[in-house]
């Protein structure tokens, strides 16, 4: 629970709206999940990277009660929309 805390404090002293975020990355594909998950504009999808390297990338986003959290790695594919591709996703709210 302390986790989750903590998780929201950095959201709201680090976010960002998902229009801000780059158009290609691990942020954008977490929003369009989350879009069509619940149903709602990107433009309400709060992102914030939790961290980055070349290889793997850990991001939060939220929008009202919703949160998720993905683990993601580069896409292997050059068609991949975002250029990264989900390895695991835990939501809740």
């Amino acid at each position: 629970m302390k986790v989750i805390f903590f998780f929201i404090a950095c959201m709201i002293a680090a976010g960002v709206s998902a229009e801000e975020a780059l158009e290609q990355g691990p942020g954008p594909l977490l929003v369009n999940f989350m879009t069509q998950f619940y149903d709602v504009q990107a433009s309400e999808v709060e992102v914030t990277i939790i961290e980055q390297t070349a290889t793997a990338a850990k991001v939060l986003a939220w929008v009202g009660s919703h949160q998720c959290v993905m683990e993601a790695v580069p896409a292997t594919t050059p068609q991949a929309k975002y250029g990264w591709s989900s390895g695991s996703m835990s939501c809740e709210g």
